[in-house]
């Protein structure tokens, strides 16, 4: 009789995506989004090197590349008196992109915009600390494409289809407090933010 084999399935975001290998980009309105197809052959030897004292017997490993939900985000900004509106732009790009970086977020991750708007006009990194010339902060819009599902640009209301992106609540009779509502990802999708979608405009 032979041998049972068990799969053990591995999905990770490198810090650096140069080990990742990508397939043909997606075209979301002029920009190519990156589809990872497979993680490059020493990545998953280091992996694998990794893992060999704590396997157990009989399994085997299989890595499936991390399916990007890209976001976008249009924001309404008023700016106390005496700062520099270009500054505080720059900083606000820059927590949002310190926020989104991959040491930062996790598979399985929910995207809120509570949460956004609370870590960007929080003072209390001196690298971005000109947020506190920010007298109102709003998101106008947020934009989501997931290039491997059939329908990427579509948020799937709560199910148990586990049907992915899905928001966390249930709809809301206003369209301002729908737009707000967090969004659920699943285990092998992962936040990415592209920079080229997000406009910032002056309330």
């Amino acid at each position: 009789m032979g041998q049972i084999t068990n799969n053990v399935y591995i999905t990770v975001h490198p810090i650096l995506d140069d080990h990742l290998v990508y397939g043909i980009p997606y075209n979301w309105n002029g920009i190519e989004l990156d589809i990872p197809m497979k993680y490059d052959e020493d990545f998953k030897n280091h992996i694998l090197l990794y893992l060999e004292p704590r396997k157990y017997i009989n399994t085997k490993e299989v890595f499936i590349a991390p399916k990007f939900v890209h976001f976008g985000f249009e924001f309404g900004v008023r700016y106390k008196t005496g700062f520099s509106k270009q500054l505080v732009n720059n900083h606000i790009m820059g927590k949002l992109k310190k926020y989104f970086s991959p040491e930062n977020r996790e598979f399985n991750d929910i995207i809120d915009f509570r949460n956004i708007h609370n870590y960007i006009i929080h003072v209390s990194d001196n690298e971005f600390n000109n947020t506190k010339g920010i007298k109102n902060f709003v998101m106008r819009n947020q934009f989501l494409c997931t290039p491997t599902n059939t329908e990427p640009e579509y948020i799937f209301e709560p199910n148990i289809e586990n049907k992915y992106p899905m928001y966390i609540e249930e709809s809301f009779s206003s369209e301002m407090e729908n737009r707000l509502r967090g969004i659920l990802l699943n285990r092998d999708q992962f936040p990415k933010l592209i920079e080229d979608f997000v406009t910032i405009i002056e309330e």
